[in-house]
């Protein structure tokens, strides 16, 4: 079964948000450094592992939620 719209949404968000983070150390309009968040890449790679960390709990508590039905 798929997630609910609301739990899928909030999967990608954090997904999207969290690949942000972990990856966009380059330069571009929309990088760190460009939105002003600063240059600490080393914090921002984590805080993007914890994201997606989080999204992947989210998925996954909803499948297993779902199979003990």
């Amino acid at each position: 079964m798929p997630l609910s719209s609301n739990k899928l949404a909030l999967v990608v968000i954090l997904v999207i948000a969290g690949l942000y983070f972990a990856l966009d150390h380059t330069y571009s309009p929309f990088n760190h450094e460009a939105i002003g968040i600063g240059t600490m890449h080393s914090v921002h790679t984590i805080f993007g592992i914890v994201l997606l960390a989080i999204a992947a709990a989210v998925w996954s508590m909803d499948k297993n939620s779902k199979t003990k039905k």
